[in-house]
């Protein structure tokens, strides 16, 4: 990720990733043959959209 300001400073973030095998199981997600577990899943980050549950369902989480 690169992000440059008005003023033309540059900042960047870099991670080396190496995916060879994505692999789904009946219980499991796995990345390079080791589980991934999934965080933060059903947010959508659009304020108009809310999530999967509904705005009338937010105040019980």
């Amino acid at each position: 990720v690169q992000a440059t300001a008005e003023d033309g400073q540059t900042d960047f973030y870099t991670l080396p990733v190496g995916i060879r095998t994505v692999r789904v199981t009946n219980t499991q997600f796995l990345i390079n043959n080791k589980p991934f577990y999934f965080h933060g899943v059903n947010k959508h980050e659009d304020a108009d959209v809310s999530d999967t549950r509904g705005q009338q369902n937010q105040t019980q989480y």
